[in-house]
């Protein structure tokens, strides 16, 4: 799927969303009790998911991160002392120049 599609129908989507919940909700968070539109509401609350998401994925992805920087020294370590793998000999079989009748 294109990326210049994707981005346009995500936009037309956060367009009809902001659109269609212009009403005001109260919000309240611990001691304080404020008023805002209910697309930012929502729009808080996913962005909000969205780094919780992100913050507890962080930690698994930069240790296979680091797995993989230690396994690739290794690699690149055994790969510097083996020896070089010398070129198989491959036996060519001739071509058949003549058609070859089916079985009967």
């Amino acid at each position: 799927m294109n990326k210049t599609f994707l981005v346009l129908v995500i936009s037309v989507l956060l367009v009809v969303l902001t659109l269609q919940n212009t009403q005001h909700v109260y919000m309240h968070l611990l001691f304080w009790e404020f008023q805002a539109p209910l697309v930012l509401a929502l729009l808080t609350c996913l962005i909000c998911g969205f780094l919780i998401a992100w913050v507890a994925s962080a930690q698994k992805l930069w240790r296979l991160k680091t797995t993989n920087r230690k396994l690739q020294k290794k690699l690149d370590e055994i790969e510097s002392h083996s020896p070089q793998p010398q070129p198989a000999d491959i036996e060519t079989v001739p071509a058949i120049d003549a058609p070859v009748a089916p079985a009967e």
